[in-house]
């Protein structure tokens, strides 16, 4: 019988950087940042091994249904240091974690569902020229 917490000997076939978010910063006008996370390469983010699908079908829908509107499932070993407020870097692009799935709360498997960075809600994008 499979254990579906469990995972296989190389099934985690891509690497995909985890971006630590940073503490706001107060500008010279006393205002706060927001905790965006684009750091110099290698200062508050690590690497990690992880299966990455783009959701479709049945997937995408129960995700839908969940409000999310997550686009991608990253699946890797459990690392405490990763959170909702963590950005991922794959392939060139950024992504919001919009959900994370600790399997049965035993440590092992994470399953995060994320979205294109720029896609996510609350994001600033510029207007079009």
């Amino acid at each position: 019988m499979k254990d579906s917490v469990h995972i296989a000997a190389g099934e985690l076939r891509q690497q995909v950087s985890v971006v630590l978010p940073v503490a706001p910063m107060q500008n010279a006008f006393g205002e706060y940042s927001d905790t965006d996370t684009s750091p110099a390469p290698g200062v508050n983010q690590f690497t990690v091994w992880a299966k990455v699908e783009q959701l479709t079908g049945k997937a995408m829908e129960l995700a839908r249904q969940a409000g999310l509107k997550s686009q991608y499932r990253f699946v890797l070993r459990y690392d405490p240091r990763i959170n909702e407020k963590c950005r991922l870097l794959f392939d060139g692009r950024r992504y919001t974690i919009d959900r994370l799935d600790n399997m049965i709360f035993r440590n092992i498997r994470l399953e995060i569902y994320a979205s294109d960075y720029l896609e996510s809600p609350g994001t600033y994008q510029a207007p079009a020229a």
